[in-house]
């Protein structure tokens, strides 16, 4: 072998341990006190079993400890559901001095006994430690020499407890289903799991560079994803009542350019299909009960695209966002919400500028909403100190608007919150109109159709403040969602003539003056049985307010061409064809 690195051999250690107390419903802990690849995988079985792999360079004039792995029934705990289940702890730890130590390689006391043309992987030689437990030892012809690698696999039932501690670091990977409370947690390295359904799930890295990936589903009632050193998440589907999500980063761990170094591109590589880069990406999540969903992201994190990019959710989700520098691509928002059922919180404070140059910070949207549908009596909260605010609406949404752009970043949080609480308004606003700045940034556009047209405006570009209230209303005579349909009472469905519709009788209610002429006065406040959902945005920047159908919905989403179809047609109910059956 000419111009290369000389083959080197490596040296390969396995051992296998049954676990037969490890029953549905254990609680199963592990803790490895060095570097250790974790592979978990579940199947629908009464027991367990414990591989440990350990691969060790042979090129090494020291003697290289074997690592020590100690298997014991612990006491019982008590579950989150208040069960007590049998608990069995694993633990992976470094020996002291002196004790299992391998012979040098260089010794040649072991590789001497291990024929390499005898003792393959296919034919490994079988050996006892002290305990007894027999390990299978082989060889390896390899091209580069490597460290020593340990690569544990946890063959489980899968209704387990998984408890799973990494201390010095290394990748964690659950393969299967998973059904119970789970913790997994390591100080550098990736989280991968596929399906975890339990009553309290916690996930955690503390790596910079490091990601947690749930590619099918997380599901539990109090969910925590902690990313304390930085990162991505990544998830396709989130059911929980509790939903927290932390990604916070130091200045030291930041990225702090646009375009991140070599050693750190697989953060930020596509990891399904629907994944688009964001430092939190969820495709769906579903937030049920009395809880909510928490996004945070704190510090000087760079993303390549959006800070947060939620395709679509079911309740409420807030989202806040501190000193995150502008994404790389300057035409993404910081903060995406792309279907908003139920309600949102979005606060974004202290944008830092990114690495690029040519960046425009008045031709920027920094959060990006698009509403399908609210919940009754809801408030939504929307703030920016920084960059434009865009609203889309579904045509058959209903709810109260409060725009408020304003030059003074320093008290527009504050103002955005009494205007979200207060009767009226615009006591906040004639308090607040005395702000300086630059008035030709103070813009607000409202794209508003006929039926969208209740608008009163309050203006102040001399002290640098506009602010817009009204409403909207549904007047698209578009079939009512599911979710609409759960929300509303039956006396609601007689006041919108859904009863009228549905059968010839008389409408109950008859029409008013200033329904005869089509207005809405400004005291009808009300829709489907209580105060109509209020949308708060606030921003230093600008406002556009849309509505769209939900094929218009479907080609901003991605981008296609909106002037080739009628984006704002009605929703029809046409029959199908029914073909004849073939005889």
């Amino acid at each position: 072998m000419s111009g290369g690195s000389a083959i080197g051999r490596l040296l390969r250690l396995s051992r296998t341990v049954s676990l037969p107390s490890v029953k549905q419903g254990t609680t199963l802990s592990f803790r490895s006190r060095i570097p250790t690849a974790l592979t978990i995988q579940s199947a629908w079985r009464d027991d367990g079993a414990v591989t440990l792999l350990h691969s060790l360079p042979t090129g090494s004039s020291k003697k290289v400890p074997l690592v020590n792995l100690a298997v014991d029934q612990a006491d019982d705990q008590v579950t989150s559901l208040g069960r007590t289940a049998s608990h069995v702890s694993i633990s992976l730890h470094q020996p002291q001095q002196d004790e299992n130590y391998l012979p040098s390689a260089l010794d040649g006391s072991l590789l001497d006994a291990i024929d390499l043309k005898v003792h393959d992987k296919s034919n490994p030689l079988e050996m006892k430690d002290k305990d007894g437990v027999v390990s299978q030892v082989w060889v390896e012809e390899e091209g580069n020499e490597r460290a020593s690698i340990v690569e544990l696999t946890l063959d489980v039932p899968e209704k387990v407890n998984l408890v799973c501690e990494l201390e010095h670091g290394g990748s964690i990977d659950v393969t299967n289903k998973i059904e119970g409370d789970v913790k997994l947690k390591t100080v550098g390295g990736n989280v991968r799991v596929k399906k975890l359904r339990g009553h309290s799930i916690q996930l955690e890295t503390t790596s910079h560079d490091a990601y947690i990936h749930a590619s099918d589903l997380l599901e539990a009632q109090k969910l925590s994803i902690n990313l304390s050193g930085g990162g991505r998440f990544r998830s396709k589907r989130i059911h929980g009542e509790t939903v927290d999500i932390q990604v916070v980063a130091t200045q030291q761990q930041s990225l702090s350019t646009a375009q991140p170094p070599n050693n750190l591109l697989h953060v930020f590589e596509q990891l399904d299909d629907d994944d688009e880069g964001s430092l939190v990406d969820i495709s769906s999540m579903y937030v049920s009960g009395t809880g909510g969903a928490h996004v945070t992201l704190q510090g000087p994190l760079q993303p390549t695209k959006r800070a947060v990019r939620i395709k679509s959710h079911h309740g409420p989700v807030l989202v806040q966002s501190s000193g995150v520098h502008r994404p790389c691509d300057e035409h993404q928002p910081l903060v995406e919400l792309g279907s908003v059922n139920g309600s949102c919180e979005v606060a974004i404070q202290d944008v830092a500028p990114s690495s690029n140059n040519n960046e425009d910070p008045d031709d920027w949207v920094a959060c990006r909403v698009h509403y399908d549908s609210i919940s009754p009596e809801s408030v939504s909260l929307i703030t920016t100190q920084l960059g434009n605010v865009g609203l889309t609406f579904d045509r058959k949404m209903e709810a109260d608007l409060r725009l408020l752009s304003s030059k003074d970043a320093t008290t527009l949080a504050d103002m955005a919150t009494r205007l979200a609480d207060e009767e009226d308004p615009e006591l906040t606003v004639a308090g607040n109109k005395s702000s300086d700045g630059d008035p030709t940034r103070i813009s607000i556009t409202l794209v508003l159709t006929k039926s969208h047209s209740h608008v009163v405006s309050s203006a102040d570009q001399q002290h640098q403040l506009e602010y817009v209230e009204g409403w909207v209303e549904n007047k698209s005579h578009e079939p009512d969602s599911r979710f609409e349909m759960k929300t509303r009472s039956p006396k609601d469905w007689v006041r919108s003539g859904w009863m009228e519709r549905q059968s010839s009788a008389p409408k109950l209610f008859g029409p008013t003056e200033e329904e005869e002429d089509g207005v809405t006065t400004s005291d009808d406040k009300t829709t489907m049985g209580g105060a109509r959902p209020l949308i708060v945005a606030a921003t230093v920047g600008q406002i556009s307010v849309e509505t769209l159908s939900w094929l218009g919905a479907i080609a901003r989403r991605y981008g296609l061409d909106e002037k080739g179809r009628d984006l704002g047609r009605q929703a029809t109910r046409r029959g199908r064809v029914v073909l004849p059956a073939d005889e």
